[in-house]
């Protein structure tokens, strides 16, 4: 009985860890938060508006891919009255809700491929998401790993990042950090990651990606190898 039992406790042990992290920018890279977002302006807002919705208009307007501050950042500046603005509140929040449903394999070009490299080259990779982060449903089914920091607790600035590196169980200097938004820039390398690599979309070219190692156009540019000092 001895005998079976420890037969059985030795197929089954655990693999290796990695020796390096992928960290992934949830918000700006992995799910297409300000597309997303554009997409939902144009359709819920009046056809007389549009001309306004250039790309000027809305790069200003998304710095902060939260529904409610976007909502609330457009309607002041159209002159829209306040239930006009919780409409469109309404109607962006329904459109990140329709996008997260179809899935993480939906999300980006270039996600499923990023992963295969990853798991190729031994990273460990997860998604991270400053303060709360979107709520994904079913993400618990995909194996992705998603760490947000804790308004709640007062986390902000690298605090979700540096979480993420340990959860993973690697050092600062043994991550890439994929961001697409200056914030997420700023706070992975507060975080002291090895590597930064900006992704840069539609509505992103104004942010501040000082400090990060290089820039892509999209996410399938990402030329993932170890990073300093990780070895």
């Amino acid at each position: 009985m001895t005998d079976d039992t420890e037969t059985v406790e030795a197929g089954i042990a655990e693999a290796p860890p990695k020796r390096f992290g992928l960290l992934v920018d949830l918000e700006g890279v992995a799910f297409p938060v300000r597309e997303t977002l554009a997409g939902a302006l144009r359709e819920g807002l009046d056809a007389a508006l549009v001309p306004e919705l250039t790309p000027g208009f809305l790069c200003r307007h998304l710095v902060d891919p939260s529904s409610t501050r976007v909502a609330k950042s457009v309607a002041e500046a159209l002159g829209l009255r306040a239930g006009v603005r919780d409409t469109l509140r309404k109607a962006l929040d329904a459109a990140i809700t329709a996008r997260l449903s179809e899935g993480s394999a939906a999300w980006s070009d270039g996600w499923a491929q990023l992963s295969d490299k990853a798991t190729a080259l031994d990273f460990a990779a997860c998604l991270v998401a400053d303060g709360a982060g979107l709520e994904i449903p079913g993400i618990e089914d995909t194996g992705i790993l998603l760490v947000a920091g804790d308004s709640g607790k007062g986390e902000c600035g690298g605090a979700a990042w540096s979480k993420a590196v340990r959860r993973l169980g690697v050092t600062p200097p043994a991550c890439v950090a994929l961001v697409g938004g200056a914030a997420a820039c700023r706070n992975a390398l507060l975080a002291g990651v090895g590597r930064v690599i900006a992704v840069l979309d539609a509505y992103n070219g104004g942010h501040d990606f000082s400090g990060a190692d290089t820039m892509v156009a999209a996410l399938a540019d990402v030329e993932l190898a170890v990073p300093r000092g990780g070895v």
